[in-house]
Formats: C-alpha cells, structure tokens, sequence
C-alpha cells in the first residue's frame, strides 16, 4: 500500500484503500500524486512524459543607440575631459574600498547629544549611585530623537 501515507496497519486492505482513496479526493493540493512507484526493470525505457509546449521566443530588445565619439561621457573618447578611472567618472569601476572618499568616512552613530552618564547626577540626595532604569532609558531614546526631546 503506497497510495497513502496515513495508512493504520491494523485495518483491514481493502478498508486502508477506500481511506487512501478518500483521502486523496480530499487533498487539497492537487499537484501531489499519491501514485505507487511503478515497479521498472532496470532496461525498460521509463514511460515518455507529456512534452511541455515550447515558450513562446521572447521579443528582441531594441538595439542601444551606439555613443557618439565626441559624446563628453564616453570613457573612451580621446576627447572626454574625465579619463575612465578617475575618482569622479560616472562610469569608474568600484572602489573596493568601502568609504566613497577618504575624507568622508561613514559616520556610525549620531553624537550623543545626552551621555548616560550624567544622568546619575539627577537623583536625589538619598537614592542609590546607580541611575533608575527608566531615567536610564529615557536617556537611551532622547539620544537618538532628532527633535521635540520629552520626558514623561
């Protein structure tokens, strides 16, 4: 009994093959087939599938208009004011670098605009050293606004 794979042993064979059979009229994807492996000598040839309809050929892309020899962005005009490896080329390879310029590096994190560590200093007199957790995460989300900072 291959047809199922919800098949209880102890019922009888012909009780397991009206189950299998029910439950592939309830299955609701239809692309699985529950069918037995058909049982192939090792020189038959396997049974021809149907052939799939062949795609329809896809459009031709229009051609590219080529670049004039003059054109000003063409790397490999003799008369391009930019050279094709310059820093500012339109069309430069890339870098492998990761910063674009040296001058420029990518900034990480915004400026703290208020340490956490001062917020030790807003507790009273009597409290303990350490700051409350929610002047302490209050803290957190007022670095990272931009504007409009409100404490509850």
């Amino acid at each position: 009994m291959y047809e199922c794979l919800y098949i209880n042993n102890s019922k009888s064979p012909s009780e397991n093959q009206n189950r299998a059979i029910r439950m592939r009229a309830a299955c609701p994807i239809r692309r699985i087939r529950y069918h037995p492996p058909r049982s192939r000598s090792p020189h038959s040839p396997r049974s021809p599938r149907s052939p799939r309809p062949p795609r329809p050929p896809r459009p031709p892309r229009p051609p590219r208009p080529p670049h004039s020899p003059h054109s000003p962005h063409s790397p490999h005009s003799p008369h391009s004011p930019h050279s094709p490896h310059s820093p500012h080329s339109p069309r430069s390879p890339r870098s492998p670098s990761f910063p674009r310029s040296p001058r420029s590096p990518l900034r990480t994190n915004p400026p703290h605009r208020y340490p956490i560590a001062s917020l030790s200093s807003l507790q009273p007199c009597g409290a303990s050293p350490a700051p409350s957790w929610g002047i302490y995460l209050r803290g957190i989300r007022a670095q990272y606004q931009t504007r409009f900072v409100s404490f509850q």
